[in-house]
């Protein structure tokens, strides 16, 4: 059965894929720039702070990094601060 799956995904990788939302009421570009203002928002709350000390500078960036990874935007391994 592994077979014919492989085979099925083989075929339809070479295909086109429409993909629609009739029921939504913004484009994709618009929905995406909505996100985006959202989350440049939270960054610069995050930046916005200069009470704290530079020890705690990295904090901010570890914060921004995981808002960026909560919302599906990879940062790589090199900024895993866990």
């Amino acid at each position: 059965m592994k077979l014919c799956a492989e085979l099925i995904a083989d075929a339809l990788s070479r295909e086109d894929v429409q993909i629609t939302f009739p029921d939504l009421g913004v484009s994709a570009a618009e929905l995406a720039g909505q996100k985006a203002c959202e989350i440049l928002e939270e960054i610069r709350d995050i930046v916005a702070d200069d009470s704290l000390s530079d020890g705690e500078c990295f904090l901010k960036i570890e914060a921004i990094v995981a808002l960026l990874e909560k919302n599906g935007i990879g940062c790589n391994k090199r900024h895993d601060f866990g």
